[in-house]
């Protein structure tokens, strides 16, 4: 079942970049994991909202723009994921807007279906 129903009909009648329902929820756990050259980093990050396709999220360590990372999400006390995505966008100097290679709708479900409470987020 596809979570972007919601979705804007046109880019005209929002000013949201987002194509799908974006998702909060505050016991996400998560970190990232980026490769540079041929040495691993594995970072704590907060994420801020999520969707089938992206993700935004806040992290103390600079990022550029097309860099391919790993995800690993934490959604559900039985539910966890890795997800190879790449930063689209710079919100901030600690904020950043990813996509996903691959929509993740497998992840959406467990969100919405997990008791702890999620919001669904309008804005950045």
């Amino acid at each position: 079942m596809s979570d972007d129903i919601f979705a804007p009909l046109s880019e005209s009648t929002s000013a949201s970049l987002r194509k799908a329902v974006r998702y909060r929820k505050s016991d996400i756990k998560a970190t990232l994991t980026s490769k540079q050259w041929f040495i691993s980093k594995t970072i704590p990050i907060n994420v801020l909202d999520i969707s089938s396709k992206g993700i935004c999220i806040a992290i103390e360590h600079k990022l550029s723009i097309n860099t391919k990372v790993v995800l690993n999400l934490k959604l559900t006390t039985d539910y966890s994921c890795t997800i190879p995505a790449k930063v689209v966008r710079l919100y901030s100097t600690t904020e950043y807007g990813l996509v996903f290679d691959k929509t993740q709708h497998t992840a959406i479900d467990h969100i919405i279906s997990d008791e702890a409470d999620f919001t669904i987020a309008f804005e950045q």
